[in-house]
């Protein structure tokens, strides 16, 4: 199985903080409706099982991903109205314009200043669209604390705006000792000055109480709105958690029809016990997966996979990417505006794009007959009023 299809199985998040605002309760009102689908055609260099991002570059809309070649990475594009082909950025590995391997996840501020961190470090380059190295900092320590690896995936992705980066901050400290969440989540850095603060985005009280330890609690997914606030949410909290640069602003509950409040801890420690007993715990709660901005439509998508069975009729694990999910829709000001669920075994969850279109969902899942790959498939889902 591709290795970054058994890492998007296995991820997850959760959190709370402060004091909680409650969501608005008024009945939902919008909801996701099929519109049509999206198919490209790959070439020999990529893969469907590739992380997929969506991209505005040179006045063109471009779906892309990132692939590794023995000597190079290489960031290969795919024009999104023609669904084809259009070009690649290929980036040495080594050399005096070498990066090693880069994480798969980058940030696209333009066509000639992407930024790129290479996997399971702490170095962080800037290239142009010819793959040659404008800058690249390594960061030795922050705010007094040693930096260990970056982490960059969808989900948590690199993000970024005019004037800073925006990344997990990496702890040397394992997720089931009390340290881990005695840091902040997210590294800034500010590449006008050069300098980088990790003050913002504090791990919720109960996390680091340590009674989800092993139960991947500490796992977090965020995203950015067009005011540069940070949007996050955690595996099994209805909780969403709002912060600019220095603070939280907010903190507010939404909880879904499947998920309304933390589940009760196990009742071991989970640390301690194999991956399929930490599954028998997680997957008959559900939780919350991705929380995604759509900048076309003014609303926030947060996916969650639904409280089901952990093993099926012959006692086999059922995997997370096996089960059924939903995604709520939620207002800028942090409104329910609705929920709409999806059936098991069709789409991969972590190749969605948000597009003019709409949202799109890959029709990728290894038992979907529909499954073809040598294409990246979607289905397009508008946002509709019932």
């Amino acid at each position: 199985m591709n290795t970054l299809l058994k890492l998007a199985i296995i991820i997850c998040a959760m959190s709370s903080c402060q004091q909680h605002k409650e969501s608005d309760k008024s009945e939902a009102r919008y909801q996701l409706s099929l519109h049509g689908t999206k198919e490209i055609s790959l070439n020999e260099y990529t893969s469907y099982e590739n992380y997929w991002h969506f991209a505005d570059i040179d006045d063109s809309s471009n779906v892309y991903t990132i692939t590794k070649l023995p000597d190079r990475n290489r960031i290969v594009f795919y024009n999104y109205e023609q669904a084809e082909h259009s070009f690649d950025i290929d980036i040495a590995k080594d050399g005096p314009d070498g990066v090693g391997e880069i994480a798969p996840s980058i940030y696209i501020h333009n066509a000639d200043s992407i930024f790129v961190i290479r996997y399971q470090s702490n170095a962080l380059y800037l290239v142009d669209k010819q793959g040659s190295v404008k800058d690249n900092i390594t960061f030795e320590a922050i705010d007094g604390e040693e930096v260990f690896g970056f982490f960059a995936m969808k989900g948590y992705e690199l993000l970024g705006n005019d004037s800073k980066l925006y990344f997990k901050r990496p702890s040397q400290y394992p997720p089931y000792e009390s340290a881990f969440y005695e840091l902040t989540t997210e590294l800034v850095y500010d590449w006008s000055t050069r300098q980088a603060s990790s003050n913002i985005a504090a791990y919720p009280d109960f996390m680091q109480k340590g009674i989800y330890y092993g139960a991947y609690a500490y796992n977090t997914f965020r995203t950015m709105n067009q005011a540069g606030e940070l949007v996050y949410s955690f595996k099994y909290d209805p909780n969403i958690y709002i912060y600019d640069d220095e603070k939280l602003i907010k903190s507010v509950n939404i909880p879904s029809r499947h998920i309304s409040q933390l589940p009760p801890p196990p009742a071991k420690d989970l640390s301690e016990v194999g991956l399929e007993e930490q599954i028998d715990y997680a997957n008959p709660l559900g939780q919350f997966m991705y929380i995604v901005h759509d900048q076309y439509r003014q609303v926030y998508y947060r996916f969650l996979f639904q409280p089901s069975p952990a093993r099926d009729a012959a006692q086999n694990i059922i995997k997370t990417c096996d089960r059924p999910f939903s995604i709520q829709i939620i207002s800028e000001d942090f409104t329910l505006l609705g929920e709409t669920d999806f059936p098991a075994n069709t789409y991969l969850l972590y190749n969605y794009l948000v597009t003019p279109d709409g949202l799109l969902l890959a029709t990728i899942h290894p038992q979907n007959p529909k499954l073809e790959e040598e294409k990246l498939s979607f289905d397009i889902f508008a946002l509709v009023e019932k």
